[in-house]
């Protein structure tokens, strides 16, 4: 009986190694994606120490729109028909930290409520739930990003933001303002929303 459970569970284990591999990617424009939405990033923080720039001497936003220049758009829709932003929050509070944001406008009316995508975790990214869940564009399997006809933008103006501070591309100059406790955590995200 031991012997069995042994084999057995050797097999379930060389299963489980042979899912937990890096995917091989299809092409170079594949890993580029991959790495740009630092999907799998190379710190756990982001702690952007030295260097000439300094958080704390930017304006409050800094803000631009973005292109998608590899969006498959069967119905001839293109990004410029898409009201969205992407940037980076001056956290009022903190000593150099920048708060990290998607903004996509709703595809139907301007006055559709505002919904705040937090992924949980905490210390997961908002990128995953935009590309993979319910934002505009779904990332198919030639790594292309598609329509999602689920999309959350069609009923919402929705708002995905990268917390705490050190997430995602979420980041600071400043040690001191990588957040342990959840009522700071909380303080920085009610000084982005204000």
């Amino acid at each position: 009986f031991l012997s069995s459970l042994f084999f057995l569970s050797l097999s379930t284990f060389s299963s489980v190694v042979a899912l937990l591999r890096a995917p091989e990617l299809p092409s170079l424009s594949a890993e580029k994606l991959i790495r740009g939405l630092n999907l799998f990033p190379d710190r756990l923080i982001n702690v952007v120490e030295g260097g000439g720039y300094s958080a704390t001497e930017a304006p409050g936003i800094v803000e631009r729109r973005f292109k998608f220049p590899n969006l498959v758009n069967p119905n001839g829709v293109t990004d410029d028909d898409l009201g969205h932003h992407a940037g980076y929050y001056k956290i009022e509070h903190s000593h150099g930290a920048r708060m990290f944001y998607f903004l996509f406008e709703s595809r139907n009316s301007s006055s559709d409520p505002v919904v705040i995508w937090l992924t949980g975790g905490p210390g997961c990214g908002s990128e995953m739930a935009l590309f993979y869940e319910n934002g505009p564009f779904t990332i198919d399997d030639n790594l292309s990003l598609v329509w999602n006809e689920y999309g959350w933008d069609q009923v919402s103006n929705i708002l995905f933001v990268d917390q705490p501070i050190g997430t995602g591309f979420s980041y600071t100059s400043d040690r001191r303002d990588i957040r342990h406790y959840e009522k700071d955590i909380s303080d920085d995200l009610y000084d982005f929303i204000q």
